[in-house]
């Protein structure tokens, strides 16, 4: 299961830097910027909630 959630946190990252990739910086309040925007909050909200379960993960096997 560790390995899964190091996984999905990779994934995850990957997501995150992607939708930077995808921002318009010639049209940043536009329409598509925008929804970038909340790409990649979503995208940083998923790393930060796979990255405590990891390391959760990590504190049950030390126990």
């Amino acid at each position: 299961m560790r390995i899964f959630r190091i996984v999905l946190l990779g994934l995850a990252m990957a997501l995150f830097a992607i939708n930077f990739w995808a921002i318009d910086y010639q049209d940043l309040w536009g329409k598509n910027s925008q929804w970038a925007y909340l790409r990649i909050l979503a995208a940083f909200i998923i790393v930060i909630f796979v990255l405590r379960m990891v390391k959760r993960d990590i504190k049950n096997k030390e126990r």
